[in-house]
């Protein structure tokens, strides 16, 4: 058996975690499952897009595109350019498309608790 004593944070790091990101509870405020749907979302956000199956393929907003290199899925969110070369989920899209980093994004998606 091990003597190893259990890791515990120094006496003032609850304070200091506080300070730095404004609460002292360290659970990400983060749901995932209050993003927006795929299928509600794109089309607010592309225009025109065209659909096929699960897919559509739009013009990518995120660089100067004459044809449709986006293509999004309308069921898991998922996005991949092939122009620019961004990719990610539907949180990483609106991040890019409005210039915003992943706290502020996610609450202006509403899936952020608090």
């Amino acid at each position: 058996m091990s003597n190893r004593t259990r890791y515990r944070p120094f006496a003032g790091y609850e304070r200091a975690y506080a300070s730095l990101y404004g609460r002292t509870e360290l659970k990400s405020q983060y749901r995932r499952d209050l993003l927006p749907e795929p299928a509600d979302y794109y089309p607010q956000h592309l225009g025109k897009m065209h659909t096929r199956g699960e897919w559509a393929d739009a013009c990518c907003p995120l660089h100067e595109d004459k044809n449709p290199s986006l293509s999004v899925s309308l069921t898991h969110g998922g996005f991949i350019c092939r122009g620019c070369g961004a990719q990610g989920d539907l949180l990483a899209f609106h991040m890019r498309l409005k210039n915003m980093d992943f706290v502020t994004a996610a609450k202006n998606l509403g899936a952020w608790e608090g």
